[in-house]
């Protein structure tokens, strides 16, 4: 009996250990779990056909096979309404404190300079300031600050869902002054390409517009505040300056980056 009682005593010892060892609290490399929303994202961005990839200004759809009237994957949205998709498809509170930052009867939904408001003044986000702190499922937004601006584009900026961390890089051209650059893979609805890399360019002969993947550059000085970003092509020339210590073309330009509140 003495034996027996020992030996479960050496058991429950081992176990007490393999506990504190193997917890994740004390594992400094735990890997956080991608949310949702970002899983939702690469399955729609991995699987969809070009036919059924739409960039659609003021919509906000995508389906996916076993839907209501769907076989598919298919979207149709720009580029807030692919988040607003995604956040309600993944059954996230975000959408009710989304706050507007220039509300008007015909604005049935924010748009991105909505989403640069919210992510300030935390309505949904948990803002993020340091470059260098960003994770995959964060959402970068911009806004255009001129209405001018606003007017020529038709829009009042973009919103990007970021899909990897920042990784620092050797600077190159458009090289500015007193900043760092870094690499990191967005998700987006656009008409435009985010370089060589970007999905929507897979096939030369059928450029596709709509949702994509693809790397871009932030720039951040050198306590890692966001201040511009530029396209990630092997011959890219143009800085888009986010702050007013470092200038850029005609267009000014806010950014906010944020982290989605899931519950």
């Amino acid at each position: 009996m003495r034996i027996v009682n020992r030996c479960r005593k050496v058991a429950l010892a081992w176990v007490l250990l393999a506990s504190v060892f193997c917890s994740p609290s004390y594992a400094a490399d735990a890997v956080p779990e991608l949310p949702r929303h970002l899983l939702i994202a690469r399955e729609l961005a991995e699987n969809i056909k070009p036919a059924n990839n739409h960039y659609s200004l003021g919509v906000q759809s995508i389906s996916f096979p076993g839907d209501v009237f769907s076989s598919d994957y298919v979207m149709r949205a720009d580029c807030s309404g692919l988040l607003l998709a995604l956040i309600e498809r993944a059954h996230y509170p975000v959408r009710t404190q989304l706050a507007f930052l220039n509300w008007t009867p015909s604005r049935k939904r924010p748009v991105a300079e909505d989403f640069v408001f919210s992510i300030e003044t935390g309505k949904g986000f948990q803002q993020i300031i340091d470059v260098r702190l960003i994770r995959p499922g964060d959402v970068l937004a911009h806004a255009m600050l001129n209405a001018s601006d606003k007017s020529q584009t038709g829009t009042t900026g973009h919103v990007m869902l970021v899909d990897s961390e920042a990784k620092k890089i050797e600077p190159r051209n458009p090289l500015v002054a007193g900043t760092e650059q870094y690499e990191v893979a967005i998700i987006d609805s656009n008409i435009e390409y985010l370089g060589s890399d970007d999905t929507r360019l897979a096939d030369p002969s059928n450029k596709i517009t709509g949702l994509g993947r693809g790397t871009i550059r932030l720039y951040a000085d050198t306590d890692g505040a966001l201040v511009g970003w530029a396209r990630n092509f092997k011959n890219t020339n143009r800085f888009f300056s986010y702050s007013p210590r470092f200038l850029s073309d005609t267009k000014e330009r806010k950014a906010a980056i944020g982290r989605l509140i899931t519950q």
